[in-house]
């Protein structure tokens, strides 16, 4: 537990080093800004923010060559393309749900064994204001037979960073109800 708190607010590339049980490889994009509508209050709704994404996907290690062939390995584009397609799908209140769709869809790329997605709000609060979740995939065998399976990470491990979340969330909401009573 204490390393999980150490590991809280550091990047998801940072996180995923010092919790990772093997070395492996990683990919990750990093400060994908994107303008979209999403939220759950009212003020949010018929407006579009910016958001950013951090995600690093842990990768299976290729057994063969790679020969410098973009179709042998899992591409950033894939990540992109993930984060595309979750928001194309419909509007959105909550960035956890956009986080578990982004996760879902990378993980379903044979390589993916974990990744971190991050999302933040960048214009909504004092500060930052976003999500973090982290999900892996699992290997199970199933009569003889290799069966990879998704395996959701329980939420009860992440909430010092949602609590934090919601408090630096309503501190802006109330500082924001000052300096318009003012």
């Amino acid at each position: 537990m204490i390393n999980d708190l150490i590991h809280a607010f550091t990047h998801p590339l940072v996180r995923s080093e010092a919790t990772a049980l093997d070395p492996c490889d990683r990919i990750s994009v990093r400060d994908h800004i994107i303008t979209v509508e999403i939220g759950a209050f009212q003020a949010e709704r018929g407006t579009t923010q910016r958001i950013r994404f951090d995600v690093v996907v842990e990768v299976q290690p290729l057994t063969d060559e790679i020969e410098d062939d973009v179709d042998r390995i899992l591409s950033y584009d894939r990540v992109t393309e993930a984060i595309e397609a979750s928001l194309s799908e419909e509007r959105l209140n909550l960035l956890e749900t956009l986080a578990e769709r982004v996760a879902d869809r990378i993980l379903l790329a044979p390589q993916a064994q974990r990744v971190f997605v991050r999302i933040e709000k960048i214009d909504r609060g004092p500060g930052n204001l976003g999500v973090e979740i982290v999900r892996a995939r699992t290997r199970t065998l199933d009569v003889g037979c290799a069966d990879w399976k998704i395996h959701r990470t329980p939420s009860c491990c992440f909430w010092p960073i949602r609590w934090f979340l919601a408090l630096t969330s309503q501190i802006g909401l109330m500082l924001r109800r000052v300096t318009t009573a003012q």
